[in-house]
């Protein structure tokens, strides 16, 4: 009955207005009439960027010249007095000309992939934040490095399925330590193709051409449809010839190696889509291979391999600010979409109950020693994109496992981490090489290395080695960053933490670039996306307004860029909802003196003669309308709807502005209501001057209370709508409370049946527990056993570990000994072959020996009968000597 009676009530209140405001129509059209002669209506968004922050536009303008450090070919413009010309032969050998590009790091390779990373990154940037790029004179110079980049990329793709990914030989060009400007070296050009594809590097190609073309669509529009040309043939090359070009060129898995083409294929047919408005880009990525490729719900990392966060946030704004004429399917995979980029919020956020782990202790994302700080420009990039989202579209907040979490959250984040890279980290060490008065003085940098003036071919690795600070300084360059533990180790040999990277860069120019003004959180809505400067392309070369449609509601009405109806202007009409009926007021017809109205309406049209008081007919019209409201606001839920208030999934009710039932205030300014209309009237009354002179003093007060009017009716519905509301949720409450009492009650003589049994159960428990006592003094017992068996089995373990140790010791020196074998088995072989010789010879040798015995023996038988007739010989001569001696004796005898 209660929230009947205020219902009503309220559409009372609401139709007694609405004859005050019928009475005053007339009067709203001729002030309307002159306030709004040269007025296009209230735009949907802000005007230019607020105040520069000075400490982030010093540091983009340092940022944006390292694109002029990295790159290749003949230098128009040079800035960096240290550069020059370099890589003019490059693509040559084909008959190309692929001199441009830029070398992606601290080496002079040109890496296809991450090269057009750097592309798609730094046009994001540029149709996002071209206003404020702007504003510190960063616009043109990233254009021109854009465009250095796209000329590149459009030579490297001389025919359909055939794009070139690489200049030079990085084992090659490693082997070498020299000055761009200086080599000689041999480079050779790498290409994917129909049988050798790479659809990664394809699409991200593709992703570059078609973001691109949006920044130079107002610029030079030949040079645009050239790049989406290119754009979508590479984008079917890719997606026709599906494969990783990791596993057809696999020497790049060294440096650039690819863990899947999925993200690119949705990055790609994203940046196509923005680019040409086609539906089967949309469709591809949210109905055909949304769920396959997506990965929604599943927060990861954005860089240069991985593209789905970025994907997420990019889709997301579509989500945020509407897709004409999207399916309900593509609609619903958006909403996938937006809700996995919350998700990648809610994972920065530090405070958020889900924030990553994966962070220093001083607040910065760190994912990865090499090169550590681009998820952490990568992160706030990405971040400050979506708070500017949530305020262009008045989003009050995200909710990350149920705390929320306003753009101003997100934003701070995107803060801490730039202002980490600028210096407030526990190094006290900017690692934007120039900024500060503190900053890496080794990087890890060939050019920047060796002086402007030295020559040394190949072989400069001494000033690899040397200890001075490099001569050159590369301005811009971001580093890769600190380890884990916030340390920095600045060495030109420290590649890992000292080798700047041009998609880094890319990363940091689009962060400082959503920093470097205001405008974001000052409270006003943030531009919709702008190509850039006095221009003022949109990212879709027009910008969407909410408009309302005199007999549904709310529609899309599409206001081409730069045009501001110089011959129409509006007069909108009030339902006390703060929307209205829209009527366009020929200013060609319409003077102070003239005596006819051209008016065009949505329920009629009419042309009056008359003075300022003599639009009778187009009072009718007006009251028609205002009528046709008022039966509309005499019906709750279709007042509802007239006023924009509805139902939105995941939040409830919300307004027409989007703020959720739950932020809807009872606050009534009193202050408002406190004037002397009646004295005001009397002063209105005794002003001099023409009747154009007081009707405009007498319709200005009027306009006043029709505002007024408007809010407080805005108010009422919101207020019924709350008290139907609390009431349906009180009643609910009591049903609710109703239902628990009668629960309650069964749930008492339950228990009081169980108090019962459990007294009865009680006298009989004491013996049980006396048993179980019992019991657990054994167990007491047992657990001391145990305890002590551990203790046992602990010393056996440390025993089985010494006598493991031990076998491990000597399994080790069996296999050495094995090893030792086996390295001896060759010698081994050829002892054998020796062995084999040697007994052959001894066999010989034995036989020789026979012989030579056989031959001694001969010998020694024919000395034992030398030997006897030896001594027959000297028993021959003894006994010639004694016959000798007798025939002496005989012969002396004789004589005397």
């Amino acid at each position: 009955m209660g929230a009947d009676s205020k219902s009503k009530g309220g559409c009372c209140g609401w139709f007694v207005v609405f004859v005050i405001a019928a009475a005053t129509a007339i009067v709203l059209f001729v002030v309307e009439k002159k306030s709004h002669l040269s007025n296009g209506g209230p735009a949907p968004v802000p005007g230019p960027p607020g105040a520069v922050v000075q400490k982030y536009g010093d540091a983009l303008k340092l940022a944006v010249q390292f694109f002029d450090v990295q790159k290749s070919g003949k230098l128009v413009n040079n800035k960096i007095s240290w550069r020059g010309d370099s890589g003019l032969k490059d693509g040559k050998e084909e008959g190309l000309d692929l001199s441009k590009g830029m070398y992606d790091a601290g080496d002079h390779v040109k890496f296809g992939f991450p090269m057009a990373f750097t592309a798609t990154v730094l046009s994001w940037t540029i149709l996002e934040y071209g206003d404020q790029m702007s504003a510190v004179k960063q616009l043109e110079p990233a254009r021109e490095s854009l465009k250095w980049i796209t000329d590149f990329l459009i030579n490297a793709h001389p025919s359909e399925n055939v794009l070139y990914i690489q200049v030079g030989d990085a084992v090659i060009d490693h082997k070498c330590w020299e000055r761009p400007e200086t080599m000689l070296e041999k480079r050779p050009l790498t290409q994917v193709n129909t049988s050798s594809p790479g659809t990664e590097v394809a699409a991200e190609t593709a992703a570059a051409m078609a973001a691109a073309s949006l920044v130079f669509k107002t610029i030079d529009s030949t040079y645009s449809g050239l790049l989406l040309k290119h754009a979508k043939q590479l984008f079917t090359f890719a997606n026709t010839y599906k494969g990783s070009y990791s596993v057809s060129i696999p020497e790049v898995q060294t440096y650039y190696n690819s863990t899947g083409y999925e993200d690119e294929l949705l990055w790609a047919a994203s940046w196509l889509y923005h680019a040409t408005g086609d539906y089967s880009y949309l469709k591809y990525v949210t109905v055909q291979h949304g769920k396959a490729f997506a990965d929604w719900g599943n927060p990861t990392w954005f860089s240069w391999d991985n593209k789905l966060p970025g994907t997420q946030v990019l889709l997301s704004r579509l989500n945020i600010f509407g897709a004409k004429d999207a399916s309900d399917a593509e609609n619903s995979g958006l909403q996938k979409y937006r809700k996995t980029a919350e998700a990648v919020m809610c994972n920065l956020l530090p405070d958020s109950p889900s924030a990553t782990k994966s962070r220093t202790d001083g607040g910065i994302i760190w994912v990865s020693e090499w090169d550590s700080l681009q998820h952490t420009v990568a992160s706030a990039f990405l971040a400050v994109l979506y708070s500017d989202y949530m305020l262009t579209s008045q989003t009050a907040a995200i909710d990350c496992d149920g705390d929320s979490f306003t753009p101003l959250d997100i934003r701070k984040f995107a803060t801490s981490q730039a202002d980490y890279v600028l210096g407030n980290n526990p190094m006290k060490m900017s690692y934007l090489v120039g900024y500060g008065s503190k900053y890496p003085q080794y990087i890890h940098h060939r050019g920047a290395s060796i002086p402007a003036d030295a020559d040394t071919g190949c072989n400069g690795f001494k000033w690899l080695s040397s200890t001075e600070p490099n001569p050159n300084v590369a301005v811009g360059a971001l580093v890769g960053g600190p380890f884990l533990n916030e340390t920095y180790i600045d060495s030109r040999n420290n590649s890992m933490q000292g080798e700047p990277t041009t998609y880094n860069s890319a990363f940091v120019v689009g962060l400082l670039s959503g920093l470097v003004t205001t405008s974001s959180v000052s409270g006003k809505r943030v531009g919709v996306l702008q190509a850039g400067g006095s221009e003022n392309t949109s990212f879709r070369s027009r910008t969407t307004v909410r408009n309302v449609n005199n007999a549904t509601g709310t529609k899309e009405r599409e206001q081409k860029e730069d045009k501001r109806y110089n011959s129409f202007s509006e007069l909108r009409v009030s339902d006390g909802c703060g929307n209205g009926g829209r009527f366009r007021v020929s200013v060609t017809e319409v003077s102070a003196k003239s005596n006819k109205h051209s008016v065009e309406g949505g329920d009629g049209a009419a042309t009056v003669s008359g003075g300022s008081f003599a639009g009778n007919a187009c009072g009718v019209t007006l009251l028609t309308y205002l009528k046709s409201k008022a039966r509309i606001m005499a019906v709750p839920h279709l007042a509802h709807t007239a006023c924009g208030i509805r139902h939105q999934e995941g939040m409830g009710l919300v307004d027409k502005s989007g703020t959720p039932f739950s932020e809807w205030s009872r606050h009534v300014d009193l202050s408002s209501f406190d004037c002397g209309d009646e004295e005001t009237l009397t002063v209105i009354s005794n002003r001099q001057g023409s009747i154009d002179e007081r009707d405009g003093a007498y319709i200005g007060e009027i306009l006043k209370s029709i505002r007024m009017v408007t809010d407080v009716m805005e108010a009422l519905v919101k207020r019924v709508i709350m008290a139907e509301t609390e009431t349906a949720i009180e009643k609910e409450n009591v049903s609710l409370g109703q239902a628990e009492i009668k629960k309650k009650a069964l749930q008492i003589e339950s228990m009081s049946v169980k108090v019962e049994e459990m007294e009865r159960f009680a006298l009989g428990t004491n013996c049980v527990l006396n048993e179980m006592r019992q019991k657990v003094e054994d167990m007491v017992q047992e657990t001391s056993t145990q305890r002590q068996r551990a203790v046992e089995n602990e010393q056996e373990l440390c025993r089985v570990k010494q006598d493991f140790e031990s076998l491990k010791s000597y399994v080790s020196s069996l296999i050495s000994v094995r090893e030792t074998l086996l390295s001896s088995e060759k010698q081994f072989q050829t002892i054998e072959k020796l062995f084999d010789r040697l007994v052959a010879k001894t066999s010989h040798l034995e036989s020789e020996k026979m012989r030579k015995e056989a031959e001694v023996q001969k010998l020694m038988e024919e000395n034992v009968r030398l030997s006897a007739l030896l001594d027959k010989k000297e028993a021959q001569l003894l006994a010639m000597n004694e016959q000798c001696k007798v025939m002496a004796l005989t012969a002396s005898a004789s004589r005397s």
